[in-house]
C-alpha cells in the first residue's frame, strides 16, 4: 500500500530516477491497486446506472399521474355517483338499469370505462416496459459488464450464477438465443406474474438477470473477483492459519471473549441485571416515562 501511495504521487520523470528493483515494485503496486479501484468502480458505475433507468421509469409514472390527474378525479366522482345511484335503487327495490340511465346514460358510461382502461397503470415497475425503453443501454453495458468481470456466488445463487454464465456465452456467440431449461427461478415474484410462465424474451431476460445480480452485489451473496468493495466475505476475513497463530500467541486484539460461551455467559449475566434494575424500578414507579398501575402499564 505504501509503494501504491508512492506510485500515485511520483510523476514519470521521478520514476526514472528510482533505482531499478524499487522502482519495479513501485510500478507493479500502483498497477495491482489500480485494477483494484477500477473494478470497484466499475460495478459502482453498473449499480449507479441501473438505479437511474428505474428512477427515469417511477419520474415518468409519476409525470404522467400528475398529468392526468384531474382526469383520474373525474372517473372517481363518477364512480361515487353511478354507486350512490346503485345503492339507492338497491334499498328502494327500483331498476338497476334506471338508475345507471338516469345518473350517466348507457352510452356515456361505455365511453367513460374505455376511458378509465386507458389511464390504468401497473402497481410496480413493469420490467416489460423498462426492457423496452432501456434496452440499447442494456445491450451496451449489461454484456460486457458481465463479460469484463469473474463473478462468484454462494450456494443460493446459483441459479442466477448460470444465468450471469448464460448470458457471457450469447455476448461471446458460444449461444445464440436462450437454451431450454435457462434459469428463472432468481427472478422476483412480483415480476414472473408480469412476463408469464416459460423462458421470457431475451431483452427482458437480460434485465432480470442485471437488477438480481446488482442486488446480490449489494447484499455479499455474489462477488466480483479482485474487488475490494464487492469482494466475498471469505477475503474479508482473516486467514484461518493467521488467525490460529494469533489465537495462540494471545489475547486476541478484539474487544470481545474469544469464545462464544464466555460471550453468551456475559451477556446472560448482563440481561440478568438490566431485568432486575428494570423490577426495582418499576416497585417504585421510577421508571422513565413508564407508568405501572393497577396491573396497567402506560
Amino acid at each position: 500500500r505504501r509503494l501504491c501511495q508512492e506510485g500515485v504521487r511520483l510523476t514519470a520523470q521521478h520514476v526514472r530516477t528510482l533505482q531499478a528493483t524499487r522502482r519495479r515494485a513501485t510500478l507493479v503496486a500502483t498497477i495491482l491497486e489500480t485494477i483494484v479501484t477500477l473494478t470497484d468502480d466499475a460495478v459502482l458505475m453498473f449499480d449507479r446506472l441501473l438505479g437511474q433507468m428505474f428512477r427515469r421509469e417511477q419520474n415518468s409514472a409519476d409525470t404522467t399521474l400528475k398529468r392526468n390527474r384531474r382526469t383520474i378525479n373525474g372517473k372517481i366522482r363518477l364512480l361515487a355517483q353511478l354507486g350512490a345511484a346503485l345503492l339507492a335503487a338497491k334499498i328502494s327495490g327500483g331498476d338497476i338499469g334506471a338508475a345507471v340511465e338516469a345518473a350517466i346514460g348507457w352510452n356515456d358510461l361505455g365511453r367513460e370505462v374505455d376511458e378509465a382502461r386507458k389511464l390504468i397503470r401497473p402497481d410496480s415497475v413493469d420490467p416489460v416496459a423498462v426492457a423496452a425503453t432501456n434496452y440499447p443501454v442494456l445491450r451496451q453495458v449489461g454484456p460486457s459488464f458481465i463479460a469484463s468481470f469473474t463473478f462468484g456466488a454462494v450456494p443460493a445463487c446459483h441459479a442466477l450464477a448460470r444465468a450471469v454464465a448464460i448470458m457471457r456465452d450469447l455476448h461471446f456467440g458460444h449461444l445464440r438465443k436462450l437454451p431450454a431449461g435457462t434459469p428463472v427461478g432468481f427472478i422476483r415474484q412480483a415480476w414472473r406474474r408480469a412476463i408469464g410462465t416459460g423462458i421470457p424474451d431475451r431483452r427482458i431476460y437480460e434485465l432480470c438477470v442485471l437488477v438480481e445480480l446488482r442486488d446480490r452485489l449489494r447484499a455479499g451473496d455474489m462477488w466480483v473477483e479482485g474487488s475490494r468493495r464487492y469482494r466475498a466475505v471469505e477475503q474479508q476475513l482473516i486467514p484461518a492459519p493467521v488467525f490460529a497463530n494469533m489465537r495462540a500467541a494471545g489475547p486476541l486484539p478484539i474487544p470481545a471473549p474469544d469464545t462464544a460461551d464466555i460471550w453468551l455467559a456475559e451477556r446472560r449475566a448482563r440481561l440478568a441485571r438490566r431485568l432486575a434494575e428494570v423490577e426495582r424500578k418499576a416497585e417504585t414507579d421510577a421508571l422513565e416515562d413508564v407508568q405501572l398501575s393497577l396491573g396497567r402499564l402506560r
